[in-house]
């Protein structure tokens, strides 16, 4: 069994050379426990008889040793002392911290003298360069880099006031657990934590083997966030789906893996439902969304540039990042609620849009949109004027001056029965000028549907978005199985409409799919339906025995240990969750004994909810008093010219916080010098640095300022360069490339790799004997880009240095691949019939970037009569034909594109053509 044996009172820690004063009476300690937890804020309290000989020893940030049999000792400073009264009298309570705490020391003593910032400046640096230069230079001499787990360069802003803040800052931005351990006597070591995430627990806690007591606690307040998010909920106020938020697991080219930040759980939503809509990051920079495939909870975006993982991110509506009040339905027939049980509440009206292409958004050119047709001859075009858009990104416009002439939709097959027997339809519109109506036509009566004396409904509301059709239509006892919506000039007089959007449901009144009390009520019946669904917050608080303190031989596979998997199972309370352990707290004197906080929140981990990336700058507060006896002193230079560098060899103080260079150039040795309007700050250099290397242009001038600032962002000295002509007046090169070779060609480009003969010189690249490319030095590939299919080229290198050339490379000859010839067809032909359009073409491109031709023949053979009915643009998949007279005729399609051979055609279709009444 582990044992407690004493409990000792130091000056400071032993690694900082310190001295036992003296040890706590154990009958003088009533209580002692430590806290560990997954932050890192570990803490020790103690319970102290008030009469003890102990107390004149107990003095503000000394240490406190715990002594043990099997971990040896632990230290804690001491940052508290108090006294109340206890059942046998009075006594004192020392609460002591991790010695975490000695990293506030160090540069806080500096910042209250002077007044001054003490790091406030942007930059690019892993984790563990970060804490070498900007938190050990601060720190205590006993504390060393331990184990760093994360890698990747993070760029931030800093402004720190201490060690332990800078420490705080790169954590987070690291997004890892921060640990400090003890190195024997020797020193303490700073750790940054990726804690893995195992499949199965690595203890149990269970009733009947080592639970003493359990609080359980579920939280459903943050699940809500999917679709119709409300997000958090705040005095139970739900915010609205303009304030979801949502965080990006992972970026993949252009596509785009979401979750709730709160949760592990993916957004619940249909296909191509985020489509047109916009991304908007928390910096306000948007990018529109072309695709959502919401059973992968990937969003395709037209650019990904800037979006990485744990951004977060805001729908907006387009891009002027107007709110959204909640999702729209998807293209054709849809359900608008969330998940099925939502449109089975009996309190809550069905809602079904019915209608095609309800958002106008499909693709199409010009003309009308998809599942919809003309009427009349007016002139219907595709809109993307943002002005007559109320969502998707798209409207359908229409100008006439004849009554009764605008756009029909395809005929819309509908179920009505004796439960639900109503329908709503109407749309939303913009009129510039003149007055429209609504029709709504009954296909299977071949009546117009009526509803008060007219049947139809008007508008002449013009600069306006106007929601208007017919509601509460009974259409079960009619027998209607089928109807058609039309949107038509209402008199004869100048008209110019834009329809956004169209809804056909089956219900007694209007439900908007885009806004007001109905929406409303949808969005929190699917809130409802997600607190029953989803998983929620789970937080238990366990009172175990801790088997592994109590005895490690018998039990070495079940010890409790911070940041790991457990499983708790509690038949009693109904408790069986597996999570992780966010928090211990040791009974020392009862050794075994040990309170367990459990959580599966992923802020209690690492005590972070999220981690962003800033770039951003923020100028240096610099103290004008340029007298500070702790001037900064930096070695730079001399200058070691290349034809297009300039490296400085670079040793300052380490009492120096860093230095700024400012650079200029020109075409002639006037170049202005740095200060001069103008100037380009080139960058920052942090201490230890062994060179700093400025890019210039061969044969151009450059002016160099180095400015250099002492720890407390006072100005010390500055030290210039130049003009310095960007040309190396050495020799030539002492080598020539060689073993070039090309690698796979494309039908335009051909990839080349060599062996430097000197990484110093530049590499000219020929092509049949003629340069086409001059490589900065070091560089061994290059890919020459432009070229013809099926050509062979020759191509050589050398090296080039102060006007100097080496002999060439070995000549090697590399050929483009052709080009295919040949187009994939089209499939998926239809020719059929229609009394109102005449034949209706359908097909699936083979090509999306060819012209499709449609031919008729009299003959199931094509071999007479052949003509060339229909040649449509590149990328359509339908058309109509009704210029012929009634017949019956045989039609296939093909593909054809300049420079290639047409197609195959598809199979022949045999139809009735025109098919006149």
């Amino acid at each position: 069994m582990r044992k407690f044996q004493r409990l000792e009172i130091w000056d400071t820690v032993e690694a900082d050379s310190g001295v036992r004063l003296n040890v706590f009476p154990p009958k003088d300690i009533t209580a002692l426990s430590d806290k560990v937890r997954t932050d890192g804020r570990n803490s020790l309290t103690a319970t102290i008889r008030r009469e003890s000989t102990i107390w004149s020893y107990i003095i503000d940030r000394r240490v406190l040793r715990v002594v043990d049999d099997i971990q040896g000792f632990t230290e804690w400073r001491i940052s508290e002392i108090a006294q109340e009264d206890g059942d046998s009298g009075l006594i004192g309570i020392i609460k002591a911290e991790s010695i975490r705490q000695d990293l506030l020391d160090g540069l806080i003593d500096d910042a209250l003298d002077n007044n001054t910032i003490i790091y406030e400046f942007e930059i690019t640096k892993s984790p563990s360069d970060l804490i070498t230069n900007f938190v050990l230079t601060a720190a205590k001499s006993y504390f060393a880099l331990g184990t760093i787990d994360p890698t990747d360069l993070i760029t931030m802003t800093f402004s720190w006031d201490s060690p332990l803040a800078a420490l705080q800052s790169i954590a987070k931005e690291s997004n890892a657990r921060l640990a400090i351990r003890r190195n024997g006597t020797t020193n303490y070591l700073i750790d940054l934590l990726i804690d893995p995430t195992p499949v199965n627990p690595t203890s149990e806690i269970r009733i009947g083997k080592n639970i003493v007591g359990v609080k359980h606690e579920r939280k459903t307040d943050k699940l809500a966030t999917r679709i119709y998010p409300r997000g958090e909920a705040i005095d139970e106020i739900h915010l609205t789906m303009a304030e979801a938020v949502w965080k990006v697991v992972s970026v993949s080219s252009n596509d785009v893996v979401l979750v709730d930040p709160n949760s592990s759980d993916g957004p619940i939503a249909f296909d191509d439902q985020l489509n047109n809509l916009w991304f908007e990051k928390v910096d306000g920079t948007r990018v529109q969304i072309t695709d959502s495939v919401f059973s992968s909870q990937i969003v395709t975006v037209t650019s990904a540039t800037g979006i990485t993982a744990d951004d977060l991110i805001r729908i907006r509506l387009n891009t002027t990042g107007d709110q959204l009040t909640f999702l729209d339905s998807p293209a054709d027939i849809t359900t608008l609620g969330i998940v099925p049980r939502v449109l089975d509440r009996p309190d809550f009206p069905h809602v079904q849009n019915l209608a095609p292409n309800s958002q106008f958004s499909g693709t199409y050119a010009s003309g009308v949109a998809p599942n919809w047709s003309l009427v009349g001859s007016g002139t219907p075009t595709e809109n993307t004027n943002a002005l007559f858009q109320r969502r998707d990104g798209k409207s359908q416009k229409f100008v006439s001056s004849i009554d009764g002439e605008g756009i029909q939709s395809d005929a819309i097959t509908i179920v009505p029965n004796s439960h639900t027997p109503f329908f709503s339809a109407y749309f939303t519109i913009w009129i510039v000028k003149g007055r429209i109506r609504f029709e709504w036509f009954d296909e299977t009566n071949v009546v117009p549907i009526l509803s008060g004396s007219e049947g139809k409904n008007h508008s002449s509301e013009t600069n306006v978005w106007v929601d208007f059709g017919l509601s509460g239509v009974d259409l079960f006892k009619e027998g209607t199985l089928s109807v058609k919506l039309a949107i038509v000039v209402d008199g004869d007089q100048d008209t110019e409409f834009y329809i956004d959007s169209t809804q056909l449901t089956q219900s007694a009144g209007h439900l908007p799919f885009f806004g007001g009390d109905a929406a409303l009520r949808l969005w929190l019946a699917a809130n409802d339906e997600l607190v029953l669904r989803g998983v929620p917050e789970t937080v238990v608080q366990v009172n175990a025995i801790d088997l592994f303190r109590h005895n490690p031989t018998s039990w070495p596979y079940d010890e409790l240990t911070l940041a790991g998997v457990v499983g708790v199972i509690d038949e009693s309370m109904g408790v069986d969750v597996t999570t992780r352990i966010v928090e211990l707290q040791h009974n020392i004197l009862v050794d075994g004994l040990t309170k367990v906080l459990l959580s599966n929140r992923p802020e209690d981990l690492t005590d972070i909810l999220f981690r962003t990336r800033r770039r951003f700058r923020i100028n240096p507060n610099v103290n004008g008093r340029f007298d500070d006896p702790r001037i900064a002193d930096p070695t730079i230079g001399p200058e070691q010219v290349n034809d297009t560098t300039i490296t400085y060899p670079i040793n300052f103080d380490p009492e120096t916080a860093r230095i700024e260079i400012f650079t200029r150039e020109g075409s002639t040795s006037s170049v202005g010098a740095p200060g001069e309007i103008g100037i380009y700050n080139a960058g920052s250099v942090l201490p230890g640095a062994a060179s700093f290397i400025i890019d210039g242009t061969f044969g151009f001038w450059r002016r160099t300022l180095f400015v250099a600032y002492d720890k407390s962002n006072h100005r010390g000295r500055s030290v210039s360069f130049g003009p310095t002509e960007m040309i190396d007046s050495g020799t030539g090169p002492t080598g020539a490339p060689s073993s070039l070779a090309c690698g796979a060609v494309t039908t335009t480009t051909v990839p080349l790799t060599w062996i430097n003969g000197d990484a110093n010189s530049q590499t000219r690249i020929y092509r049949d004997d003629v340069i086409v490319k001059v490589l900065a030095s070091g560089v061994t590939s290059y890919t020459d880009t432009g070229l013809s299919p099926n050509t062979g080229y020759e191509y050589e290198a050398d090296h080039f240095r102060n006007d100097q050339s080496s002999v060439r490379s070995n000549l090697v000859t590399c050929t483009t691949d052709a080009v295919s010839s040949t187009l994939d067809p089209p499939t998926s032909f239809t020719a059929v019939c229609s009394t109102v359009t005449g034949m209706d073409f359908a097909w699936t491109n083979g090509d999306v970037t060819a012209k499709t031709v449609i031919e008729r023949a009299t003959d199931g053979a094509f071999t007479t009569d052949v003509i060339e009915l229909i040649s449509m643009p590149p990328g359509q998949t339908n058309s109509f034909d009704g210029s012929e007279p009634a017949g019956t005729f045989w039609f296939r399609a093909f593909h054809r594109k300049s420079g290639w051979t047409d197609s195959v055609p598809t199979s022949i279709t045999n139809a009735a053509y025109f098919c006149l009444p």
